[in-house]
């Protein structure tokens, strides 16, 4: 195998978050053994640092593939359009203006009317439509008393738009976990057959379908079970190091 790549909540991470010291040690072998190593998650980049420590990094892909790096450097974006983000959270507002809101541009994010930095955590003294133009990641609704409100009639084509419970995910409808290992592969110049993947939620099938080899945890939604070339051992009990223990090493 020539990359190895992982979700990491439920997957990488175990039940308190944490990365163990023997998913680490199968990691840091695999890298020593030549193969890159990357990361694509739903996450934030600056969140992605505090579980990367100490383990190695080649490529990255955050926000579910809405920014992809690899080689310490942007290689893809799958963003919302600046015009379209603004227009959309206009007319949320102007539909529900209690909902809450939280729009994602690195490094910054928005949030009902105040801008704050994920690198400093300062509030900054401006609002969204002061700033100099920028696209956007991810837009995060919190529905309060507007659940019931279909805010799916309003976003663009470029869109896609995706409602859990009490809120909902608008990014770049090629914002999607497959898309991006397929730029990773193409970036890094190898063939699918040279990938391995791991994963554990819905949002995982099309990477590991994209994948060589997709594995799923045990932990995994029946779903990814029944895509998945293998099933290893759930996200507590090390299930990406038993993997790579018996068939990487």
């Amino acid at each position: 195998m020539k990359l190895v790549i992982f979700d990491l909540d439920d997957t990488l991470l175990n039940s308190k978050e944490v990365v163990s010291e023997r998913n680490k040690q199968a990691i840091l072998k695999c890298s020593q053994k030549g193969m890159k190593i990357g990361y694509i998650t739903v996450r934030s980049p600056r969140k992605m640092k505090t579980f990367l420590q100490g383990l190695p990094c080649d490529c990255i892909a955050n926000y579910n593939g809405a920014i992809i790096y690899a080689d310490n450097k942007l290689i893809k974006e799958n963003v919302i359009k600046y015009e379209n983000a603004i227009n959309y959270i206009n007319k949320v507002t102007e539909i529900a203006p209690g909902i809450g809101i939280c729009a994602y541009f690195e490094p910054y994010c928005y949030k009902n009317n105040t801008i704050i930095s994920y690198i400093t955590q300062e509030i900054l003294e401006y609002n969204l439509y002061s700033i100099p133009q920028h696209n956007f990641q991810r837009i995060r609704l919190f529905f309060n008393e507007y659940e019931n409100i279909d805010f799916s009639k309003y976003i663009t084509n470029e869109m896609q738009y995706q409602k859990s419970n009490d809120m909902a995910t608008i990014t770049n409808k090629h914002a999607d976990k497959g898309i991006a290992l397929e730029s990773l592969i193409h970036y890094l110049g190898i063939k699918k057959e040279e990938t391995i993947s791991f994963g554990d939620n819905l949002a995982d099938i099309p990477m590991l379908k994209a994948s060589g080899i997709g594995v799923a945890m045990g932990n995994a939604v029946s779903q990814v079970k029944d895509i998945a070339d293998y099933i290893t051992v759930s996200n507590d009990e090390d299930g990406v190091a038993k993997y790579i223990e018996t068939y990487l090493l």
